[in-house]
């Protein structure tokens, strides 16, 4: 099956997975929708019920005399969300807020589009729903570097570890006897495992023999090495914010959920207090108050959104586009985002995976390294992601969710693919990241009506020292091929044959170079639109106004070696207790 085919079946099943919808079979599990309420006056209204939305309204929710209202512009997570190995059926869904960025890091002709996909989940729990449910907490460092940017130590690592233990659930008993159990939590809502199945081994042996450590699991402690991956997975389940953290408290009668409802604006008063949030509901706009305070947790290109349609952001800008200032920040600017270099290895002695295919488990055998190419350093220059399965299999990842051309992803995956469906062996798809990017995009408004999706500008590899990085990361982990655990699995890299490098020596820097400007993506960690110490402060209020608070990954001011997802439920566990304490509650 080719990339063009592979796409049409992906189109294919996501049609049936809306008509399956219809019937709303998760509807059940969460709470109602109460869209047709009178409402009354809330204590705190909840703007966007993703990640850290549907974390900060349970976590409100538990004080029984606060009123809460949860507000999400879309409705409860399909089943087909719940399904860890279909995930990438969720990406440009029905699920998906649909938005597409500026892309013109990389070299033209590289990508299907220049307009890519961004990958934000429209629902209940947000993109928790949607993502790779890869989980991981990152370097103690970047958490320090928030602590000294707000001045307030209660944002570094030592005192963010609780709150990381706060949300775990570790399944896998071996943590539990090993020396990094003071670092995982196991009563927590939010449920963890990690990869165990055979190939993970083997293909780790290869990196021992570089003399690279591997470590059970990565934690705040351990932040070098090799490991099995760690997903948000639980029971064959994937864990999504709104089944962790709403299911449990779905019948509390002071938690409201509006569901289907677009917020089109923030209201305030003459002294810069927000009172109140407009709200699209069935065709018409209402009003709704908030005694208190005013959440917003819409995520990293929603948020900058709202605010600037609120009056709230850069002069020059709101004025061009037509919008009455309320206060002037840099709202939407310094927009962070990873990206990775595809490498794909073909190995030619191994056709049998560990076992068949299990709907309730990640869809390839994975593992993660974090490398420093300096031995003595503390933190990692890069991360390697390695996702091992069939070339039937890869291939939709390729053209799916990396939306490379099609005629890269059959170079990569098509001589693989049997015409009977059958893969002979097995493939790995690598990602090369580098974590510390100096290129930073932004988010502006389009018009200055609500309907209209605002325009994302995704900067990466715009420096030529990250392009030496890359190259610099790639030829360092290609290493893993000289090894004896790789020679024999037969392991070999895949020439995709780019047009534009066609006539360069293959391996060179020159090369690499050119394959990296080609063949790298962004990996759909954003965050920094509404960062804390320019937009908001230490206490996640924004700058300038009262009663308004952001609680998502737009306030995170320098992006987390770690996967985003357990960062955002950090601040919003965070967040809630911050609020608590300034209302007494």
């Amino acid at each position: 099956m080719d990339a063009a085919a592979t796409r049409c079946t992906i189109s294919a099943v996501q049609k049936a997975f809306n008509v399956i919808s219809i019937l709303h079979l998760t509807s059940y599990a969460l709470p109602d929708n109460d869209n047709d309420n009178d409402f009354p006056k809330f204590d705190f209204v909840v703007v966007g019920g993703g990640t850290a939305g549907s974390v900060v309204s349970a976590r409100l929710a538990e004080d029984k005399k606060t009123q809460v209202l949860l507000i999400e512009a879309g409705g409860d997570p399909p089943v087909e969300s719940s399904i860890p190995s279909i995930l990438v059926y969720l990406t440009n869904s029905s699920v998906d807020w649909g938005y597409k960025a500026i892309d013109k890091s990389t070299t033209k002709g590289c990508k299907r589009s220049r307009n890519v996909g961004l990958a934000l989940g429209r629902m209940l729990g947000g993109s928790t729903g949607t993502n790779y449910m890869l989980y991981g907490e990152g370097n103690r460092r970047q958490y320090n570097k928030w602590a000294k940017i707000v001045n307030d130590s209660s944002w570094d690592a030592e005192h963010l570890l609780p709150y990381f233990k706060k949300t775990q659930n570790i399944q896998n008993t071996k943590i539990l006897n090993s020396c990094e159990e003071d670092f995982f939590g196991y009563d927590g809502p939010f449920k963890v495992t990690i990869e165990n199945r055979f190939p993970v081994q083997e293909y780790l042996k290869a990196q021992k023999e570089l003399g690279n450590m591997v470590v059970p699991a990565f934690t705040l402690n351990k932040t070098i090495g090799y490991s099995p991956a760690m997903y948000s997975i639980g029971c064959g389940l994937r864990q999504d914010t709104a089944y962790a953290y709403l299911t449990p408290i779905k019948d509390y009668p002071n938690l409201y959920v509006l569901k289907h409802a677009l917020v089109t604006k923030i209201l305030f008063d003459s002294h810069k207090n927000a009172i109140a949030v407009n709200v699209l509901i069935k065709n018409k706009i209402r009003t709704i108050r908030a005694s208190k305070e005013i959440i917003i947790s819409a995520g990293t290109v929603n948020t900058p959104k709202l605010l600037m349609l609120s009056g709230i952001g850069p002069k020059k800008h709101l004025k061009k586009k037509g919008v009455d200032l309320v206060y002037d920040l840099p709202v939407g600017r310094k927009l962070q985002s990873l990206s990775s270099t595809t490498i794909i290895f073909n190995m030619k002695n191994t056709n049998i995976m560990d076992t068949d295919k299990n709907p309730k488990e990640f869809p390839a055998v994975s593992y993660i390294g974090y490398v420093a190419l300096n031995k003595s350093q503390c933190y990692a220059d890069y991360q390697s992601l390695s996702f091992i399965n069939y070339a039937s299999d890869q291939i939709r990842y390729c053209t799916q969710i990396y939306e490379f051309p099609d005629r890269i992803c059959n170079k990569f995956f098509g001589p693989y693919c049997n015409v009977k469906g059958y893969d002979e062996n097995q493939m790995v798809f690598n990602l090369v990241t580098d974590l510390h990017p100096k290129s930073r995009g932004k988010v502006l408004l389009r018009s200055n009506h609500y309907k209209d999706p605002p325009l994302v500008y995704v900067r990466y590899l715009t420096e030529e020292s990250e392009v030496d990085n890359m190259v610099k990361y790639i030829k360092d982990y290609l290493k893993v091929l000289d090894t004896k655990t790789f020679k024999s699995l037969g392991a070999e890299l895949v020439d995709p044959e780019i047009e534009c490098c066609k006539d360069l020596k293959l391996g060179s820097d020159k090369y690499w170079k050119c394959y990296v400007k080609c063949l790298s993506a962004i990996r759909h960690y954003d965050c920094g639109t509404c960062a804390m110490g320019s937009v908001v402060n230490k206490r996640l209020k924004v700058y300038g106004v009262k009663k308004l608070r952001v609680v998502d990954a737009s306030v995170v001011p320098v992006i987390p070696d770690g996967v985003l997802t357990s960062a955002v439920l950090v601040i919003a566990e965070k967040a809630a207790d911050m609020i608590k304490e300034d209302h007494n509650l």
